[in-house]
């Protein structure tokens, strides 16, 4: 099963935030399809990411939405570590890199996101998808570092791009769109977004977690975590 199935909402969100629920249920459904496509296509092109590369999260002008982020906010609040989180985005400066990666010390360019399962949609696409350029023709947006160390994949993936066969970016950020509200779709860099999904996740949620499952795990969070 993919990770991101294992969420369960259940009767965590109270009953006046309905439209929370079927929200984040919404993205979840949306991530699978872009993962699906992107699968598909490194099967078709044998492009990859480096292992250990941690390049484009050390970027620190790449924004997101509140939606995106609230499937992680609420696995998080499931796990009784929501608060955590929320303290370190609320720290976090304008301009600071994503607070969900983890550098490896000492090297630039290289660690790993501790969320994975559960990151946005621009982290997601970037590297395996098109988007198309001023003449209308699609252009894979590409990673300079597997451009150099997989150049017949990129190749590769360039020749398909050129014939539709790569996913498109706007494919999945127009899914997007149809779904959560005005608030929640507004562009804000990463810990900004967190921050603002962890305060609506924790202003809609029950208090009690006993029906929330661990994304991470796909079973019911320990009494210690549920706190």
């Amino acid at each position: 099963m993919h990770p991101i199935e294992t969420i369960r909402l259940f009767t965590a969100i109270r009953r006046p935030y309905a439209s929370d629920r079927q929200a984040i249920l919404n993205v979840l459904s949306v991530y699978r399809q872009a993962d699906t496509a992107i699968r598909r296509f490194q099967r078709q092109t044998g492009l990859r990411c480096i292992s250990g590369c941690g390049a484009c999260c050390e970027k620190h002008d790449f924004d997101t939405t509140m939606l995106e982020l609230m499937p992680l906010a609420f696995s998080l609040w499931c796990r009784g570590t929501l608060d955590f989180w929320h303290t370190r985005a609320l720290a976090a400066r304008e301009g600071d890199r994503c607070i969900f990666y983890n550098a490896h010390p000492g090297t630039d360019s290289a660690g790993r996101c501790l969320m994975y399962p559960l990151r946005p949609l621009v982290c997601r696409l970037f590297g395996f998808t098109a988007q198309d350029d001023k003449y209308g023709a699609p252009r894979l947006v590409a990673c300079a570092s597997v451009k150099k160390v997989f150049p017949r994949s990129y190749e590769r993936a360039t020749a398909l791009t050129l014939r539709e066969g790569a996913p498109k970016m706007s494919h999945f950020s127009l899914r997007l769109l149809i779904t959560g509200d005005e608030v929640t779709r507004k562009r804000l860099f990463i810990n900004a977004g967190f921050l603002k999904a962890s305060e609506r996740i924790e202003r809609i949620t029950r208090r009690q977690r006993d029906s929330c499952f661990d994304v991470f795990t796909g079973q019911r969070p320990s009494p210690g975590l549920a706190g």
